[in-house]
């Protein structure tokens, strides 16, 4: 697998994903585009994987779409940043004048909700994709 967003999830302790979650987009006319969700399990080969849900709209508007697969949940698009930071305060000696630098601000996600028994019975271990 390689060049598409995945998340590997290790559900045994042993330092190896056995659960991966692959997304796929793709171009569409008019600049849109769209995403595929794709499962793996163990050392499945990229085509064997299974497809959750497919052609799911990528959000570029205010309106943002949750795409609902069985007993998963998946979002991918352009979301407001919730992060606050008020720079014009900051730069005037922390006297803050309650402005947000991000309130214009955008940020890409992808965002997944799974079962919570497709991820093991083990505490979960975060750290990078090898």
């Amino acid at each position: 697998m390689g060049g598409s967003p995945e998340l590997r999830i290790d559900t045994d302790g042993d330092a190896v994903a056995n659960v991966t979650y692959q997304v796929r987009l793709s171009s569409l006319p008019g600049g849109k585009q769209s995403a595929t969700l794709r499962r793996f399990e163990g050392a499945q080969a990229e085509n064997d994987g299974m497809v959750i849900t497919e052609a799911v709209p990528v959000s570029t508007g205010r309106e943002g779409h949750a795409t609902q697969a069985g007993d998963h949940r998946f979002f991918a698009g352009w979301r407001s940043d919730p992060f606050f930071f008020d720079v014009l305060g900051v730069l005037n000696n922390f006297q803050f004048t309650t402005g947000d630098f991000f309130a214009d601000k955008d940020i890409c996600s992808i965002v997944l909700e799974v079962p919570t028994r497709s991820l093991g019975r083990k505490p979960l271990a975060y750290g990078p994709a090898h």
